[in-house]
C-alpha cells in the first residue's frame, strides 16, 4: 500500500479500482470516468441509486443493508396482516332524570 503515496503510480491505482468497483456495479468504462473526475455526483450514485452490487461466483457473502460480504441473515415469513384491536361499543350517557 505505500505505492500510493508514488504520485503517477496513485493515479493508476485509483483508474484501476474505479473501473473494478463500477463494474461491480454493472455499471462501464464511461462510469469509471465520472468516478474520477465526479466522484462527488456518482458515488452518491452508487450509494443511494438504483445500483446493484454484482456478486462474482465463488464469493462469500452477499450484498446487504449491513454491508456487502457480510453473511445473509436466515429469512422468516410473517404474515403482512394488520393487528386485530378489539373495540368496545360504549353506551351513550343515560340523560338526566328530573
Amino acid at each position: 500500500m505505500l505505492l500510493f503515496c508514488i504520485p503517477i503510480v496513485n493515479f493508476i491505482f485509483a483508474i484501476i479500482f474505479m473501473n473494478r468497483l463500477s463494474k461491480k456495479f454493472g455499471y462501464e468504462s464511461g462510469f469509471t470516468v465520472g468516478l474520477l473526475f465526479l466522484p462527488i455526483i456518482f458515488f452518491p450514485i452508487l450509494a443511494w441509486g438504483d445500483s446493484v452490487y454484482i456478486k462474482e461466483e465463488g464469493q462469500q457473502g452477499v450484498a446487504t443493508e449491513a454491508g456487502v460480504g457480510m453473511p445473509a441473515a436466515p429469512v422468516v415469513e410473517t404474515p403482512m396482516t394488520p393487528p386485530v384491536v378489539e373495540q368496545t361499543q360504549t353506551e351513550p350517557p343515560a340523560p338526566p332524570s328530573m
